[in-house]
């Protein structure tokens, strides 16, 4: 297991360095706050069923670590048991570019500066892209880590109904929460399958 594991993760980074485009935004250097190698988030994973009722929770830490692709430095968000990369950030011109792994072709994911109706295309880990739309951008939040104001918070969708939603603090570009949706069955109507809590950011 451990053997397929690096395998996947050479695999993994050799596609990203090969999918980097030279055309997209300016790269920016990144502020003292944002996240940086070494830097450490630990998420809450909450998961309901159709009801509302809680299934399951879990907790799951991500480590910094860098990698350069095109020229650049990205910032890889990697799972602290297995090694492996989940997702890769950079900072860029228009906001915060991410790499969703398996997929290895990079999107803005968190637009910034913004405002509300902005509408952007974004890439999912199954190779699907969907739509975000800037929802607020002084949105309060409460997490397992505290009560944040100024968020941005984001929603996306497919061809018919809400996917995700995302709530981002703009200094240091800080995922805070995220909310996965899905069809109820029978329809009509969605529910909110899993949600993810920032429980603690080291920078």
């Amino acid at each position: 297991m451990k053997k397929l594991n690096i395998l996947s993760a050479l695999f993994v980074l050799f596609c990203f360095e090969a999918c980097t485009k030279s055309t997209d935004p300016a790269v920016v250097t990144p502020a003292s706050t944002d996240p940086k190698k070494g830097s450490v988030w630990v998420y809450k994973s909450t998961y309901y069923n159709q009801a509302g009722t809680v299934t399951s929770t879990n907790n799951t830490t991500y480590i910094g670590d860098t990698l350069t692709s095109g020229g650049s430095v990205w910032i890889l968000l990697k799972e602290s048991v297995s090694g492996l990369p989940a997702v890769g950030i950079q900072k860029r011109a228009d906001g915060w570019w991410y790499v969703p792994f398996p997929n290895v072709n990079a999107s803005l994911w968190f637009k910034t500066p913004a405002v509300v109706g902005d509408k952007y295309n974004y890439n999912i880990s199954d190779g699907t892209v969907d739509t975000s739309k800037v929802m607020n951008i002084n949105a309060t939040l409460t997490v397992p880590a505290g009560t944040y104001t100024g968020c941005t918070y984001i929603q996306s969708f497919d061809t018919n109904s809400m996917e995700d939603e995302y709530y981002f603090l703009p200094t240091g570009a800080i995922l805070m929460r995220t909310g996965t949706f899905d069809d109820k069955v029978p329809g009509p109507g969605i529910y909110e399958k899993q949600r993810t809590e920032l429980v603690s950011f080291v920078q």
